[in-house]
């Protein structure tokens, strides 16, 4: 995404595959945080300069919980991870809104910020999260999985995943 954002111009799109880029992969394979840190910077600028919005969340995100404490004070971050999750709850993805506030709490315990000011931010996401009406069908979805007599066993779908890979993987061979 980055190397077409390069050649055809930037989208909203663009502003999270900056940050991707600097987030997971200009720091963490190659080692060069500074690099990451600045491609996250574009992402977010691009966001409040150009206007591109539809990704706003995730790069705040992403850039504010990853990229940032690498090269700043853990500290540095929590104002983009409130703004994520501010701009996932106005647009109703409770995704991001949830992962938000997840790095938020995550933030905090990083810091050393006192339990009780950890467990008000944890309390006040869940409440967010509660009144979401994806929250309220996802349960009676949950509680529909559970009473279902024999749920589908995980290691029974790993196995098979596991012999579909090496059949598919001796076919490949074989040709």
């Amino acid at each position: 995404m980055v190397n077409l954002s390069l050649k055809h111009g930037n989208t909203d799109a663009s502003c999270s595959a900056y940050v991707g880029l600097g987030g997971f992969i200009a720091g963490p394979r190659f080692g060069d945080y500074n690099a990451g840190f600045r491609f996250g910077r574009l992402g977010c600028d691009l966001v409040e300069q150009r206007g591109l919005q539809r990704n706003a969340a995730r790069t705040y995100m992403v850039f504010g919980n990853i990229v940032v404490p690498w090269t700043q004070h853990v500290r540095a971050g929590r104002d983009l991870i409130r703004r994520a999750f501010d701009v996932a709850h106005a647009i109703g993805d409770l995704t991001c809104a949830s992962y938000s506030c997840n790095s938020l709490i995550m933030n905090l315990l990083a810091a050393g910020d006192p339990l009780v000011d950890v467990q008000r931010e944890a309390e006040a996401g869940l409440g967010v999260c509660r009144a979401s009406p994806v929250w309220s069908r996802d349960r009676h979805h949950r509680r529909a999985a559970w009473a279902y007599p024999h749920p589908p066993r995980l290691d029974a779908n790993l196995r098979l995943f596991q012999r579909r890979a090496v059949s598919m993987s001796a076919r490949s061979n074989a040709v």
